[in-house]
C-alpha cells in the first residue's frame, strides 16, 4: 500500500497553485476547502478518531489514530506549541483536491497538504517542509568557514546536503555526520536542537569539513515498501555515497576523514567503516551496547514513569512492546501484529542482529565513543559495555560527557521528553571534544584554535544559509 500520511520535512517542490479561471469554478470547489480546512481543525485539535474515521479505504487502512497521535506529538516535539493557521490554498489535481497549508508553532512553521477526493474524504495528509527559528550556537564563527548546498548521491534517489568548508588553507581532516533513527534532515532537528547544524557550525569553526544531509527515509520515504528497509539502504549505502564525496573535493585531506554517528548512526557507524577501510577514524555518539529492543523496553518504560504517574493507556503500550520484543528476540517477527513504535516488526529484526561491538572488534582504526551523562535513550548500561570495550582495545577512547542529554545539551536533574521541546544549542563541550580528539589523533594543521573559544551571552554572526533566530 502506497503510504499517504507522511512527516516529511523534506526540500521537495510543492505542487503548483493556479488561480481560479472564474467565480463558478472558484464557487465549485470551495466545498472541498471547506473539508479540508475541517480535517486539518480536527487534527490540530487531536481528535484523531473523527479524523480518520473520515480517511478512504486505503487512509482507513493505514493511519489509523494511534499514527495520528504519534505525528501530532513529532510536530510538537520538535517546533513546540502550535499558534496559527497562516491560510490554506486550494488546488485540482485530477479527481483532487490538494489544500497546501502552512502552519505557525512556537519554534517555527511547516508547509503540509491535505488531500480531499471527490467523495469528500480524506485521501492523503503531507508534511512538505519545515523551517525551524533555532539561534547559532555561540561558539560558530561564520568568519571561519563558509557552508554550501549540495547533493549525496545521485539518481534515482539523491539526498540534499550541506558542506561547510574551513576558510584556512586546507586540505583540511573532515567528518561526516550520520543520524539517529528516524526520518531526520540534514540538521537532526529534534525539538528545539538542531545537532547536526551545530555540530558543523562548531567544527568547520575549528578547521574541520563537515557534510551533513538529508537521511534517505526523510528525502525519499516511499523509496521502498516498510518492510524493506534495511541498515543498508536506510544508512550505509548514503554514509559510502558521503564519504566518496568527501574523497573527490580538493579541500578535503583524504587521508583524515572520520565518520561521526550519532545514536542509531553510531550503531551502524562500526558497519560502515568495515566497507571502508581508507576512514580514517570514527566517533559514536550515544551508541548503544546492548540490542535495540532492550533500548526501546527501557525508554518506553522510563517516559511512562517519568512524570510519576502510569496511565492504563502507558502500561497497555508497554505491555504491547514487551510482547513484540519478545516474539522478534525468539525469532518470530512475523507473530507481531501492526507497527512497533510506527515500523514493522521485521525492522527492528534487522537492528536487533546489528552487534556494534563485535564488528567494531574487528576494525583497526582509532575510534572516539561518547555518552552523555544525563541520556535516558542509551544509558549506563551502554556507557559500561564500551568502557569494557575500550579497556580491551587501546585504539578505543571512551569519554562520558558531564551534564549532557541524548541531543548533546546541557542541563541538570532528570532528563525527561519534555526539555527536548526547548530551544537550545548544543554544549561547547561536547563540540570540543570531538574537535580536539580529531585534530590531535589526525595531526591537522589548521589556523582554528585547539579548544572551542569560552561561551558569551552575545550570539554568534550567522552563516549566511542560517535561519533567523527567533
Amino acid at each position: 500500500m502506497r503510504d499517504r500520511c507522511v512527516l516529511m520535512f523534506a526540500a521537495v517542490a510543492l505542487i503548483a497553485l493556479p488561480g481560479f479561471a472564474n467565480s463558478a469554478v472558484a464557487a465549485q470547489e470551495e466545498p472541498r476547502l471547506q473539508v479540508g480546512r475541517e480535517l486539518l481543525g480536527l487534527f490540530l485539535a487531536e481528535k484523531f478518531d473523527e479524523f480518520c474515521a473520515r480517511g478512504d479505504e486505503m487512509m482507513l487502512e493505514g493511519f489509523r489514530p494511534p499514527r495520528a497521535r504519534i505525528t501530532h506529538q513529532t510536530l510538537q516535539n520538535r517546533l513546540g506549541g502550535f499558534q496559527t493557521s497562516e491560510g490554506e490554498t486550494l488546488a485540482i489535481e485530477g479527481p483532487n483536491a490538494v489544500i497546501t497549508f502552512r502552519w505557525r508553532f512556537d519554534r517555527g512553521t511547516v508547509v503540509g497538504r491535505v488531500i480531499v477526493d471527490p467523495a469528500n474524504r480524506l485521501a492523503g495528509l503531507w508534511f512538505d517542509r519545515m523551517e525551524m527559528h533555532v539561534p547559532p550556537p555561540a561558539y560558530a564563527d561564520s568568519s571561519r568557514f563558509a557552508e554550501s548546498a549540495l547533493t549525496v548521491g545521485g539518481p534515482p534517489l539523491p539526498l540534499p546536503g550541506k558542506i561547510c568548508i574551513p576558510n584556512s588553507p586546507g586540505p583540511h581532516p573532515a567528518v561526516v555526520l550520520l543520524h539517529g533513527s528516524g526520518p531526520q534532515d540534514m540538521e537532526q532537528s529534534v525539538g528545539g536542537v538542531q545537532m547536526f547544524r551545530d555540530l558543523a557550525w562548531g567544527l568547520a569553526s575549528r578547521g574541520i569539513v563537515v557534510l551533513r544531509y538529508d537521511k534517505r527515509t526523510r528525502a525519499h520515504p516511499m523509496a521502498v515498501k516498510p518492510e524493506d528497509w534495511t541498515p543498508q539502504n536506510e544508512v550505509i549505502d548514503d554514509a559510502r555515497a558521503a564519504l566518496a564525496l568527501l574523497r573527490g573535493r580538493s579541500e578535503v585531506d583524504a587521508q583524515r576523514i572520520i565518520v561521526v554517528g550519532h545514536s542509531l548512526g553510531a550503531m551502524l557507524t562500526p558497519l560502515v567503516v568495515k566497507e571502508e577501510p581508507a576512514v580514517a577514524g570514527a566517533v559514536m555518539i550515544a551508541v548503544p551496547g546492548r540490542s535495540v529492543l532492550d533500548l526501546l523496553e527501557e525508554q518506553t518504560a522510563y517516559i511512562a514513569e517519568s512524570d510519576g504517574d502510569v496511565s492504563e493507556e502507558e502500561r497497555r503500550q508497554r505491555e504491547t512492546i514487551r510482547d513484540a520484543c519478545e516474539k522478534i528476540r525468539s525469532g518470530a517477527p512475523e507473530q507481531v501484529s501492526g507497527l512497533l513504535l510506527g515500523q514493522p516488526a521485521v525492522y527492528w529484526a534487522r537492528l536487533h542482529a546489528v552487534r556494534p561491538l563485535e564488528v567494531a572488534a574487528t576494525w583497526e582504526r582509532p575510534m572516539l565513543v561518547l555518552h552523555a551523562e544525563r541520556d535516558y535513550q542509551v544509558t549506563r548500561p551502554d556507557a559500561a559495555a564500551w568502557r569494557e570495550f575500550a579497556k580491551a582495545h587501546p585504539r578505543v577512547t571512551s569519554r562520558e560527557l558531564s551534564g549532557l542529554n541524548h541531543l548533546l545539551v546541557r542541563g541538570t536533574g532528570k532528563s525527561v521528553p519534555e526539555e527536548y521541546r526547548t530551544t537550545a544549542n548544543v554544549d561547547e563541550s561536547a563540540v570540543a571534544a570531538i574537535a580536539d580528539w580529531i585534530l590531535e589523533k589526525r595531526g591537522a594543521a589548521t589556523s582554528a584554535p585547539a579548544s572551542a573559544p569560552a561561551t558569551t551571552s552575545e550570539p554568534a554572526p550567522t552563516p549566511a544559509s542560517a535561519p533567523a533566530a527567533p
